[in-house]
């Protein structure tokens, strides 16, 4: 059977995430070096920190990183091996490492530089991200222009059928969470610190 492995974005950071994982010998080296680009202890931040600590980009991208290639590293160590590899935003980075086409260095340099990029980009204006929950691609066009309000307000991940994630300042996100509850339809705001991808 061939399976495709899918690696998840910022965003799906959880408190103690890697604990079944952190310990395999081939996880524990991918966390190293992820530990030695970030500088920081990955695993442990990821073991030990807050949902809040968590959430912040750096923090939220290298521990989700060092998950998703740790964790594809001890399945190939088992003799598991994926047909193909995808990712959602921050996850194509784990999928190009996963893939072979950067080696373990290149992946974390390249992630600790994202991960900094994004970081001041996070602070330079305060955001977030909703993903909406039985969406397509017009309904969520229209909730973005009639909630903008001359904010910033636009859908930003196709994820999949009926779940589109929206990106901009928090006074619009909150106006469009409104919106679609008030439609009786659900939304989850999502845990980062920015409005990335708009």
């Amino acid at each position: 059977m061939d399976a495709v492995w899918m690696f998840s974005g910022q965003g799906a950071q959880k408190p103690g995430m890697g604990a079944g994982v952190a310990d395999d010998p081939a996880a524990r080296e991918v966390y190293e070096c992820a530990s030695e680009h970030f500088g920081f202890d990955v695993a442990r931040t990821s073991l030990e920190a807050s949902q809040e600590e968590l959430n912040e980009t750096k923090r939220a991208q290298a521990c989700m990183v060092a998950l998703s290639v740790g964790l594809a590293r001890a399945l190939e160590a088992r003799g598991h091996e994926p047909s193909a590899v995808l990712g959602f935003s921050l996850g194509q980075v784990s999928a190009l490492a996963v893939s072979g086409m950067l080696t373990l260095e290149e992946t974390m340099r390249f992630a600790a530089f994202r991960a900094e990029a994004m970081s001041r980009a996070a602070a330079n204006g305060a955001g977030a991200m909703c993903a909406l929950l039985g969406a397509d691609e017009e309904a969520a066009a229209k909730l973005c222009d009639a909630c903008a309000d001359g904010d910033v307000l636009v859908p930003a991940n196709y994820n999949c059928p009926g779940q589109i994630v929206i990106s901009g300042s928090e006074a619009a996100i909150a106006r469009a969470e409104e919106a679609w509850k008030a439609e009786k339809k659900r939304c989850s705001r999502l845990a980062t610190s920015g409005a990335f991808h708009s």
